[in-house]
């Protein structure tokens, strides 16, 4: 299996990448950002093309003697979206359907789509949420997402790509801790040791599920190893728990012992208020079950703070 992961230094893809050579998948290749090579160079031996995913017309050569591709690569989040829907549109899609083209002129067997289980649904009933559930997200970064996964499957309906989309509800682990955009437990906990106000767009009862990062590297192992097995689709990736904001705080300020200030401003429209993910359906087709709760999981990610004090930089 010779697999390339597109977006592949940050957060999920380090990870990804180092449970796969794990597995032994022993032909890697991450397209990235130059500025994060540092990241796959401390992993040996994977190939790393220097590139933009807004640019990929410029990089069709990396395509080349590919099986599966990984595809993690976006410039948005919710609120970002927001502020400008037609860039978000342009600047996600048209690089996905980009991407989807290359693979299928160079032969590429399947893909699987980092997609977004806490904003496709929109304020769903009935929750947990079935992946047959109906759409309506909030947000165009949900909009975004639930096109994608459209034109994935649109390309193994006609193209016979075999193409996955993993909804993930809300990620968080400890490599969120070194910057990353997005991720109100690592928010929270950067927050509360640095002493800082945690800022609660609303109050604090939006409810959402919580995945630890290595339950999601193993969604995305079991679709790269079992392609040939699994049903192409769209899978929920998520405990099938729910947890308020203010309940999220709470556990981060017992855990870490220290004191939580709150500051409560006003909700925001396009936030859900609350998702809960029915992942019954990649249990049966594959076997996977998350396994890390998230009182473990925040109990994880302040465990690194005690091995370094580089995690809660303020100008990372």
């Amino acid at each position: 299996m010779r697999c390339m992961l597109i977006g592949g230094a940050g957060f999920m893809g380090e990870a990804i990448t180092r449970t796969l050579l794990e597995k032994g998948v022993g032909q890697i290749r991450v397209l990235d950002l130059p500025e994060r090579q540092a990241t796959i160079d401390a992993i040996p031996g994977v190939e790393f093309v220097a590139g933009n995913y807004l640019d990929l017309e410029k990089h069709d050569a990396v395509f080349r003697d590919v099986d599966c591709v990984i595809y993690l690569s976006t410039d948005s989040h919710p609120e970002a979206s927001m502020q400008d829907p037609e860039r978000d549109a342009l600047n996600n899609i048209v690089p996905a359907v980009r991407m989807m083209e290359a693979c299928r002129h160079h032969g590429v067997q399947g893909i699987v789509f980092a997609s977004s289980g806490g904003t496709i649904y929109g304020d769903g009933d009935g929750q947990p949420l079935r992946e047959d559930h109906d759409k309506a997200p909030l947000s165009a970064y949900g909009v975004v997402k639930l096109a994608i996964e459209q034109y994935l499957q649109f390309y193994h309906s006609q193209f016979g790509l075999k193409t996955f989309s993993l909804r993930i509800s809300n990620a968080y682990g400890p490599g969120q801790l070194k910057g990353a955009v997005i991720g109100s437990v690592a928010r929270f906990l950067r927050n509360i040791v640095e002493g800082e106000t945690i800022e609660i767009w609303g109050d604090g009862s939006i409810v959402r599920d919580y995945v630890y990062i290595d339950d999601i590297v193993d969604a995305f192992t079991r679709c790269v190893l079992k392609m040939d097995e699994m049903q192409a689709g769209s899978y929920n990736i998520g405990c099938g728990v729910g947890h308020s904001l203010n309940q999220v705080i709470e556990m981060a300020s017992e855990i870490t012992c220290m004191e939580a200030r709150v500051e409560y401003q006003a909700a925001r429209k396009f936030d859900v208020r609350s998702i809960v993910l029915d992942s019954s359906k990649m249990t049966r087709e594959s076997g996977w079950r998350p396994q890390v709760d998230l009182a473990e999981g925040i109990k994880r990610m302040f465990e690194v703070t005690s091995v370094t004090d580089q995690i809660f930089l303020k100008n990372d």
